[in-house]
């Protein structure tokens, strides 16, 4: 079997969608009808948000239920590893994605409602944001004990 994190075949039904923290049935029952002789498929992992926010998700849906989310997101510019945005694009130090060639939302939203197909609704909202440094320095200890 093949394992990728990978960008490349994410949208394909027949690619299981695995993140084995939220959805390790999946990946059982892929194991097990490959053990059966069923060909293989190419298992794969989801968005950086989407593997993140589903660990989340399934804690929350184990403990109350799932049945509707909303999420916003605010990813580096740089993030793509590419310099995709001109800077005359920020509005308000955000570069919002609805709407764009970037499809990172629609991305989310579906792969979210893979991982959780009982989801009745689904809204995503991603922006890119400019990030001059890497790393937030931690807040001190006196502010949150």
């Amino acid at each position: 079997m093949v394992f990728s994190i990978s960008p490349h075949a994410r949208t394909i039904a027949a690619n299981p969608l695995v993140v084995p923290e939220a959805n390790a049935a999946v990946l059982l029952s892929t194991l097990a009808a490959r053990a059966a002789g069923d060909p293989f498929p190419l298992v794969k992992s989801p968005n950086c948000v989407t593997c993140g926010i589903s660990v989340v998700l399934k804690a929350i849906d184990d403990a109350f239920g799932l049945d509707s989310v909303a999420v916003t997101t605010f990813q580096a510019l740089s993030g793509r590893g590419d310099a995709k945005y001109e800077p005359h694009l920020v509005v308000g130090n955000v570069y919002p994605l609805t709407g764009t060639a970037e499809k990172t939302d629609d991305y989310q939203r579906a792969e979210l409602q893979r991982i959780f197909p009982t989801l009745r609704r689904c809204t995503v909202a991603a922006h890119r944001v400019p990030v001059q440094v890497g790393f937030r320095t931690p807040l001190p200890t006196a502010l949150y004990s």
